[in-house]
């Protein structure tokens, strides 16, 4: 958030504000004024940090005077800083009661609604404060932000552009014009405006983070995997910056430094379920299967609504064949979220295991059947079709030869692996092993395929099969 520290607004509010504010009172009432007067020690204390004894002498001047705009609006502020944003919105209020002009309370109270996640809320009151002073830099700030939030990108950076216009060398402006053109995909902009926010304030964690994320989107690993580096120099205890680390760790095949940093970031945050998740999916590539349930039981624990945790514990479930334990955490997975395609095949393996082929089959010539033009993606379409009987296997292999070569290699070993689960139906055991030992040879460790072919290759040795 761009103007937040620890849930609470930055001191930016009065450091801008209250002198001007002070200004307005005495311009409008006399000395002596007792109201005015403890307004102003109430300034006064909390520019020195004494927070209470500011509150206590807001207290009093509204008290005194209740239609006293300016003391409301500084208490308000002191109630944000004090951690309770809900009277400091109540307090803003009073003070639009009584100024309803009053553009600067119209930004006080949306940043508090923005701390409290009211986005929307937080964006009519930016929209005021703009309409009562159209030159209002911060409030376009949080507009841009909420913007951001609110998925509108092109509003964001629409904002911060006049931002920028007015204040050019607004660190904090960039960086949040860089995050808006990376939720866009516009990585190399976001790049470029993060260079620029790093060149005016190099100590930025949050900037860097969000470099690396760009650098990752443009599949620079090395340049990522520096930029959460510095991220974390900056911040040790940056938890995103852990597991974004941990993520770009995996994908250059260092699984045991990606289990280390999620570690870490587990023990900053020990009720984020995203990162036991992920040190659950990268345990699983290591082949720590006890230490991968252990973390996918956790993030079930910790969110049931899960869907990815069910499907990862549904194939450990299957590699371990569980098969009837793999098709519960399967279907649990597709209630979450019917958009995850690979688990319907997966559905139909655990059912033929179980001695279901003809039931298994059905179900998934149904929802082949209903996918609407442009449903699925094409490959994935053909690998149901394999599984269904609706396609041979020459052919699926064929048709993940002829797909661009960034993704032929990911989904030949797709295809040699479900070759070999349906071999091994057939009861051709030595075609399976055949099929299974071409999927690990592909060397896609990324691919829950590659690491279920391995476990299939496992049981085959045993003579388990």
């Amino acid at each position: 958030m761009r103007r937040m520290v620890a849930g609470k607004l930055k001191y930016w509010l009065i450091k801008h504000f209250a002198g001007a504010l002070l200004c307005l009172a005495l311009a409008g009432r006399a000395w002596g004024d007792t109201a005015l007067e403890c307004h102003q020690r109430a300034m006064a204390k909390q520019a020195q940090g004494d927070l209470n004894g500011a509150l206590a002498e807001e207290n009093q001047a509204v008290e005194l005077r209740p239609d006293f705009p300016e003391a409301y609006y500084v208490r308000g502020q002191v109630r944000v800083l004090l951690g309770n944003p809900a009277a400091a919105i109540e307090d803003f209020s009073l003070a639009l009661k009584h100024k309803p002009d009053f553009a600067p309370a119209y930004c006080a109270r949306g940043e508090a609604r923005r701390a409290q996640g009211d986005l929307l809320g937080a964006l009519m009151d930016y929209n005021l404060a703009i309409l009562n002073q159209a030159d209002f830099v911060e409030a376009y700030a949080g507009r841009a932000e909420v913007r951001r939030l609110r998925g509108d990108v092109d509003g964001a950076i629409a904002d911060d552009a006049k931002v920028l216009d007015r204040q050019p060398r607004d660190a904090a402006a960039f960086a949040d014009r860089a995050a808006a053109r990376l939720a866009r995909g516009d990585f190399d902009g976001a790049l470029a405006d993060d260079a620029q926010s790093l060149g005016l304030k190099p100590d930025q964690a949050e900037v860097y983070n969000n470099s690396a994320l760009a650098r990752k989107g443009k599949g620079d690993l090395a340049g990522a995997l520096a930029d959460f580096n510095q991220a974390l120099e900056l911040k040790p205890d940056y938890v995103a910056a852990y597991l974004g680390r941990a993520f770009v760790k995996c994908l250059q095949g260092d699984l045991a430094g990606g289990v280390a940093d999620d570690t870490r970031a587990i023990g900053y945050q020990p009720g984020n379920a995203g990162a036991f998740y992920n040190r659950g999916a990268a345990r699983q590539s290591l082949g720590d299967l006890a230490g991968a349930g252990e973390d996918f039981d956790r993030v079930i624990e910790l969110d049931p609504g899960f869907a990815y945790a069910y499907r990862n514990r549904g194939v450990m479930r299957f590699d371990a064949h569980d098969f009837a334990g793999a098709e519960v955490d399967f279907r649990k997975a597709l209630e979450l979220d019917p958009g995850l395609t690979y688990i319907r095949f997966r559905i139909w393996m655990a059912r033929s295991r179980l001695g279901q082929p003809d039931q298994a089959t059905t179900e998934l010539r149904t929802y082949l059947a209903g996918l609407p033009p442009g449903g699925a993606p094409d490959w994935p379409v053909l690998v149901g079709r394999f599984l269904a009987d609706e396609l041979g296997e020459t052919d699926l292999l064929a048709g993940a030869e002829h797909l661009d070569p960034a993704r032929k290699a990911g989904c030949a070993c797709e295809a040699d692996y479900y070759a070999g689960e349906k071999r091994l139906l057939a009861g051709d055991s030595a075609g399976a092993a055949d099929c299974f030992n071409k999927a690990v040879a592909s060397g896609r460790k990324d691919l829950q395929e590659y690491t279920s072919a391995q476990a299939e290759l496992g049981f085959l040795k045993a003579g388990k099969n």
